[in-house]
């Protein structure tokens, strides 16, 4: 036979054939590959979500739409709470700057409303010790009996 083998339409019957009791028999896990007996229900299961057959060591809920929908939510409620975060964070800013001009407003006020009040000054000091006679006397003219003319106190 001329282009082909003369047993080739046999072995594609055979192979189909076989295709088909491995499909009846036997199902391969869409997330590891793994092939496990349909008689066996503990070792795989049919997800209708997912429609193929998962085996029990594999969890196909992480590829579920709820699943997703979920983790959606839970991302917008963070996103939520950092914006109101943000937003309070502002908040406080602005508040504290408002408690801030309003301090200063009230000193303001108060030291205008108060009179002026002179720093109190320390009295002067004398340039010059006591004066007798018109002039001043030192600490050696003060002592008794170096001048005879002083009068004596």
């Amino acid at each position: 036979v001329a282009g082909g083998s003369p047993h080739g339409n046999a072995s594609s019957a055979v192979s189909k054939r076989a295709r088909r009791i491995w499909d009846h028999h036997f199902v391969s896990c869409a997330l590891c590959h793994n092939n496990y007996s349909r008689c066996r229900l503990r070792d795989s299961h049919f997800c209708n979500e997912c429609k193929c057959h998962v085996c029990s060591k594999c969890d196909c809920r992480v590829y579920h739409l709820s699943y997703q929908e979920e983790l959606w939510k839970e991302d917008e409620e963070k996103d939520k709470e950092r914006g109101k975060a943000k937003k309070s964070k502002k908040a406080k800013k602005k508040q504290k700057a408002k408690e801030r001009q309003q301090k200063l407003a009230e000193k303001k006020a108060a030291q205008e409303q108060q009179p002026p009040q002179h720093q109190l000054q320390p009295p002067p000091k004398p340039a010059t010790p006591l004066k007798q006679g018109g002039r001043a006397l030192s600490s050696a003219a003060a002592s008794p009996g170096e001048e005879k003319g002083s009068p004596s106190s």
